[in-house]
């Protein structure tokens, strides 16, 4: 299981990878499915951002726990 810690790294890169990814297929699709592909990236945002919000918030109650 990864710490908190390794998963906030990896959801990061993960995050930057699935932006990258779509933004690929956007401009491989041209300006026909442009909205479709702003759409996908912009609900990866949100949903990554939700899910790193709470692990950072997370991350400072076990580090305020500890003294850290």
């Amino acid at each position: 299981m990864l710490t908190l810690e390794e998963q906030l790294t990896f959801l990061q890169q993960e995050r930057k990878d699935s932006i990258q990814n779509a933004q690929n297929l956007r401009e491989q699709f041209g300006t026909r499915y442009n909205h479709i592909f702003t759409e996908k990236i912009n609900h990866t945002i949100f949903c990554y951002d939700s899910v790193l919000t709470s692990i950072k918030e997370l991350l400072a109650l076990k580090n305020k726990a500890y003294g850290k």
